[in-house]
């Protein structure tokens, strides 16, 4: 904004030298103890240098138009952004909060679906959750802890599935695959499991760039 103004002042300064100089060097060497002279003087300047005035004016409010449409965007951008990261921390709290709503045991041990979908160090539990495939063909059959465990798991990986929307989103808009990096990261070993148990597509995934 600064070089654009110090141009449009340069831009300005080149024009009163260019009206200037041909009527310095054609008639007021030396200058001049006529007020007469003086007179035309002013009406040259004023003649010729009015219109050249009012088109900078012009120039210079089609500059500040455009530079209060690009910062407009920008503003718009950035609130679309900041109500997009609101959203994916809104769908990240659904998404723990769903899988600490219950536990679980497992050799002994008492583990959260949290636990179950996101410690590296447990994932030999994963042996005790059926597949989505199995549980569905048996439906009828279901334990009543089966049911409930269809119900964690499949809004988790609904919540999950929603947040890589999101955050894809949020990539798409900004450019920037940061928070895409660092979702994807955190929730890798919880979206993998969720892939291999079916609850989750394995085609759709985080942006990378």
């Amino acid at each position: 904004m600064t070089m654009k103004l110090s141009g449009f002042i340069l831009l300005i300064a080149l024009a009163f030298v260019a009206v200037l100089l041909p009527y310095i060097y054609t008639f007021s060497l030396p200058l001049s103890l006529r007020s007469q002279d003086w007179a035309n003087f002013g009406s040259y300047i004023g003649g010729t240098l009015s219109p050249l005035i009012a088109t900078l004016g012009v120039l210079g409010l089609g500059i500040t138009i455009y530079q209060q449409g690009k910062q407009l965007d920008s503003f718009s951008k950035q609130l679309n952004l900041t109500q997009l990261e609101n959203t994916i921390r809104s769908i990240e709290n659904d998404f723990i909060s769903c899988l600490n709503s219950r536990t679980f045991e497992f050799e002994g041990q008492l583990y959260t679906y949290e636990d179950l979908l996101m410690d590296l160090a447990i994932s030999s539990a994963e042996k005790s959750i059926p597949a989505k495939a199995s549980l569905e063909k048996n439906r009828s059959k279901l334990s009543a802890n089966e049911i409930i465990f269809i119900g964690i798991i499949g809004a988790a990986a609904g919540h999950l599935n929603q947040l890589r929307i999101y955050v894809n989103q949020h990539y798409e808009l900004s450019g920037n695959n940061i928070i895409s990096k660092y979702y994807e990261r955190k929730y890798k070993n919880a979206h993998d499991k969720l892939i291999r148990l079916g609850y989750l597509d394995g085609d759709k995934g985080w942006i990378r760039a």
